[in-house]
Parts: structure tokens; C-alpha cells; sequence
């Protein structure tokens, strides 16, 4: 059973989708015997919105685990706003991550917008060995391909940036090579 000691007192960064979702925010000019306070998170695809209950003046969120099961993964902007029922005023806002429920989905793709783009480029370059024709027209409706070498560009700039996710990632986790010297006896 939870204690409201072992209850966060500020917004995630990160929450699952499917588990219960729950975090204290004390807001002394705003208790929450007089204010009410209101989350809402919002994305280019989704938007989501709850409200937080009194404890003591503390405003405390709590979302079920089957209503986080309906937001959508992905990256939220979020705002909190409180209210007397006159008077307006955001308090707070911030950024949020709803993480995939793994145990709900059938399949996830943890490649990053980068290593999307990166392999859709190759994909397209490598379809077009077989092809050389750079534009044609069927009946009337004009196509042009991008021409390779503008594609070779693009995809050595995305393996850049890829390259460079990679190596922040190792230094991240401690894998990093560099600095180090071997020596041979």
C-alpha cells in the first residue's frame, strides 16, 4: 500500500502507459482547499487532461492504471493550472514521456526518428540500383526521383547524426574507448 511518503512532490519526467500515475504538488499561494489544479498534456497527435485532489493543501495526482492505458506513447508539453472558479493561472509546466505499455502491445519499434529516416534513405538508394530512370510521366502526371547524389548527402548526414547518438549513448553507459591507453608488454 502506498504511503503518501513514498509519493513524488513534482512532475515526471517519464511515465508508463498502463500503470498507475501518481506525484504530491504543494503550491502554498494556491492550496487546494480553495484552488483546484489541472493537468493537461498535449502533443501534434493527442491531448489528455486530469485533475489533482486535495491532501492536506497538497494538490495530489492520482490516474489510474487502466485511464493511462488509453494516452497515447510519446512526447507531451504539458501545462498546470489552478483556479479558484474566478481567477486563472498557470503554476507549472513542463515536458513528459508516456512510455509504450509493453505488456499491452504487440510490437514496438525502438529505433530513434533518426535511425528511421537513416534506414528509410538506404532503403531508397538501395532500390534504385536496379533503376535509372530519374523522372518519367504517365499520363500527363510528372514524377522526379531525388537525384542520388542528393540522397548520398542526405544519408551521410543522417549517419552523422546517428553516429553521434551512438557515441553519446556509449559515453553514457561508460563504453567509451577514447582516452584510454593500451598498452603491450
Amino acid at each position: 500500500m502506498d504511503s503518501t511518503a513514498d509519493i513524488p512532490d513534482i512532475e515526471p519526467s517519464e511515465a508508463q502507459q498502463g500503470l498507475t500515475w501518481k506525484w504530491k504538488r504543494a503550491l502554498n499561494h494556491y492550496p487546494a482547499s480553495s484552488w483546484a489544479l489541472t493537468y493537461t498534456f498535449i502533443n501534434a497527435t493527442a491531448k489528455f487532461s486530469f485533475n489533482a485532489t486535495n491532501d492536506n493543501d497538497d494538490h495530489l495526482v492520482s490516474v489510474a492504471a487502466a485511464t493511462t492505458a488509453g494516452y497515447t506513447p510519446g512526447d507531451y508539453h504539458w501545462q498546470a493550472v489552478v483556479t479558484d472558479g474566478t481567477n486563472k493561472y498557470l503554476v507549472a509546466e513542463g515536458h513528459l514521456t508516456v512510455i509504450a505499455d509493453f505488456a499491452a502491445a504487440s510490437t514496438y519499434d525502438a529505433r530513434s526518428h533518426v535511425k528511421k529516416v537513416l534506414d528509410a534513405i538506404e532503403a531508397v538508394i538501395e532500390n534504385r540500383a536496379s533503376e535509372d530512370q530519374q523522372s518519367y510521366t504517365i499520363e500527363g502526371f510528372a514524377l522526379s526521383k531525388t537525384n542520388i547524389t542528393d540522397l548520398l548527402e542526405l544519408r551521410d548526414k543522417y549517419q552523422r547524426l546517428y553516429n553521434n547518438i551512438l557515441k553519446r549513448e556509449a559515453i553514457e553507459k561508460g563504453e567509451t574507448g577514447k582516452g584510454k591507453i593500451r598498452f603491450r608488454f
